[in-house]
């Protein structure tokens, strides 16, 4: 990352991926958690039907046995309609479940023994129908006639011995049907053998005779058809009894099944619940942990940065420009400070270009101060001795000869000087061009900061939706706890009534207990989360303050930007006011140069006519008195130029330019020598 807009977008896509994965993990739970639950639904609703199987069995169980006491018409239709009803569920349930479903089996086995068992009372059923739904129908009917034609026929005989046998044996038949017994049974059938005997014993017609033992064998006819079909429907009953508990124990059977697999249903997902609890604790505190560190490392090397330029700006702005920031890295601070060491370089050297000048424009005024004075005594000296031209006119050459060579000598510092003020003025310059571009550069670093303030608000504003987020999670929490709550009531109410049920809901009350028990593990596992969300609550309330931190760096960063930008802003004003008075120097030494000119075309005037001074004394004096002039103008200029050097030294001598002895203490020494800067002040 090698500038600060990357690295604060690398920061956000840390912090969106980081919530992206915090996003899958709690889609993989609450997916997990729907896929248990619709699991769990399924074997409770199995579980449920399994019950009203039972109960609706147990139902037709008291119809049937109803039936068996009181067998009617009515009673075998309602006991055959509930057994189709309940074979009907039973298709119904397997046709819910899939072929693979371990409960297949179970019902298929129900539904052969509850078909079985239909089998068996529709034969039940035919058989009472043979039997009689009462005494009009059916053996019964048989029996009923054959007995009342042999009453009858005893009646009409009017024989007391077989009235008498004839009315135990009517005893014998009411005991066996009131108790239906094997013992009564043949008690009833040995009544009937002494009946038939004394039949025979008595003195009676043949045809009577034989008319009454034919009656009395229809009657045991009839009573032995009788028997047999109550025999049989005993053995049937026994095998419809058999037939029924297995029914029981098959259902019974398959509902402990049931909850067997909701045990083994919540075991697992307690599991996996407990797995994903701590994969997403565990990859919160990691990515958190990543987040801040990286962010602390960015914030610290920001506002190092920071810190260390503003402190150069700092220092340049109180006029120490030996000053030199040294920040590592690629960024826009980087590139700053290296822009900033140039341009405090640039403008050292200008300022020690000026200072080397202003020292040459010092030299130069004092040296033409000191010939002005020498041309001035030496005009007045001309001026007193003019009478004495002849005598001194030699002496006047070689004095006027020297003055040409210190004019040629000043004229020469002149041009050097007139050099230095352009190299000067292209230095300084320069030096404002340094000072523009470093404000350019500022300018970008406002817009990175703006950039920098806009991201850290897009970072808190993704923390305040983060932190929502988990606040939605707790009401959830909080949601499927009450839903808990209620479940577990709703199974304490269910475990009452069951319990007022008795035998019949002693099922059902197993299943309340393991819902309730479901409920209870429910509700302390959502404590359990609402926990870690609060833990969870507690690090993104951490980094909220991270991020505010950040945008407290930011607004640092601004200031000292702002802080930079008016130091790069007096900087380039200072320079504007040091090139338009190096603009002014350049033309009071072009002004110079050109009298320095005049100077020497006309001591070479006087050098010729110094010559013929002897001849022309008028045109000499006339000549010494434009000299004056001249003079008087070189010695202005050249108080002017003084003044002019003077106010640059001061101007140079309100920044630090070079090094102390003691040394200045910054970033990285400078390998440069030591340089001093002399200055020369107006004498006198």
């Amino acid at each position: 990352m090698n500038s600060i807009r990357k690295k604060l977008g690398g920061i956000i896509f840390i912090a969106v991926f980081s919530f992206l994965i915090l996003i899958v993990f709690n889609f993989f739970y609450t997916h997990t958690i729907n896929k248990a639950n619709l699991e769990k639904d399924a074997f409770l609703n199995i579980a449920l039907k399994n019950k009203q199987l039972l109960e609706k069995f147990a139902l037709t169980r008291s119809k049937d046995q109803q039936y068996l006491r009181a067998p009617t018409e009515e009673l075998a239709e309602e006991t055959r309609q509930s057994i189709d009803e309940i074979i009907k569920e039973v298709n119904s349930l397997l046709n819910e479940l899939d072929d693979q479903s371990s409960f297949t089996e179970s019902f298929q086995l129900t539904k052969e023994q509850f078909e079985k068992y239909k089998e068996e009372f529709s034969f039940l059923e035919s058989l009472n129908q043979k039997i009689g739904y009462d005494s009009d129908t059916g053996f019964q009917l048989e029996r009923k006639r054959t007995k009342e034609e042999l009453e009858q026929a005893i009646t009409n005989l009017d024989n007391g011995k077989l009235k008498e046998l004839l009315l135990q044996l009517q005893q014998k038949e009411s005991a066996y049907f009131d108790h239906k017994t094997e013992g009564n049974f043949i008690s009833t059938m040995n009544s009937l053998h002494l009946f038939s005997e004394e039949i025979e014993k008595q003195i009676l017609d043949d045809d009577l005779r034989k008319q009454l033992s034919e009656l009395a064998n229809n009657y045991e006819a009839a009573f032995n058809q009788l028997y047999g079909a109550y025999e049989q429907q005993k053995r049937i009953v026994l095998l419809f009894d058999e037939i029924a508990e297995t029914i029981s124990n098959t259902v019974s059977e398959t509902e402990s099944k049931v909850m067997e697999e909701v045990e083994q249903l919540a075991n697992k997902t307690e599991n996996s619940i407990t797995k994903f609890q701590w994969t997403t604790i565990g990859s919160s505190l990691i990515l958190i942990g990543i987040v801040l560190g990286i962010s602390y490392i960015i914030s610290r090397n920001l506002v190092i940065s920071i810190y260390k330029i503003k402190k150069g700006v700092q220092t340049i702005e109180n006029g120490n420009f030996t000053y030199r920031v040294h920040v590592k890295g690629k960024d826009e601070l980087a590139e700053l400070s290296k822009a900033f060491n140039r341009m405090a370089e640039k403008v050292q050297q200008s300022f020690l270009n000026i200072s080397d000048s202003a020292n040459h424009i010092q030299s130069s005024a004092e040296n033409l101060a000191t010939f002005v004075k020498e041309t001035t005594v030496q005009s007045e000296e001309f001026g007193q001795a003019i009478q004495q031209v002849a005598i001194g006119a030699n002496e006047q050459t070689v004095q006027i000869e020297k003055g040409l060579g210190l004019i040629k000598q000043m004229s020469e510092s002149i041009y050097v000087t007139n050099e230095k003020s352009k190299e000067i003025a292209s230095d300084a310059e320069q030096s404002e061009k340094e000072g523009q571009n470093g404000l350019e550069v500022i300018h970008e670093l406002e817009k990175t900061n703006h950039h920098f303030d806009e991201l850290s608000k897009s970072l808190i504003t993704q923390v305040q939706k983060v932190s929502k987020n988990f606040q939605q999670i707790t009401n959830i929490v909080q949601t499927i706890e009450e839903i808990a709550e209620n479940t577990n009531l709703l199974a304490l109410n269910a475990a009452i009534e069951s319990a007022r049920a008795g035998h019949a809901g002693r099922g059902f009350a197993v299943v309340s207990e393991e819902i309730r028990k479901l409920a209870t593990r429910a509700k302390n596992e959502t404590r359990e989360i609402q926990q870690l969300v609060e833990q969870l609550n507690d690090d993104i309330s951490t980094l909220t303050e991270n991020a505010e931190t950040f945008h407290h760096y930011k607004v640092v960063h601004g200031k000292s930007v702002n802080t930079t930008k008016d130091a790069f802003t007096k900087i380039i004003n200072h320079m504007s006011n040091i090139n338009g008075q190096i603009i002014d120097i350049t033309r009071f030494i072009d002004n110079m140069e050109n009298m320095g000119n005049e100077i020497v075309n006309k001591l070479d005037d006087i050098h010729r006519i110094s010559e013929q001074f002897g001849g022309v004394a008028q045109e000499v004096n006339a000549s010494s008195e434009t000299h004056m002039e001249a003079i008087q103008q070189v010695n202005r200029a050249a108080n002017s130029l003084s003044q002019i050097s003077t106010s640059l030294h001061q101007e140079i001598a309100q920044y630090t330019i070079t090094l102390s002895d003691e040394g200045n203490q910054h970033d990285k020494k400078s390998p440069k020598k030591k340089r001093k800067t002399r200055f020369f002040w107006k004498k006198g």
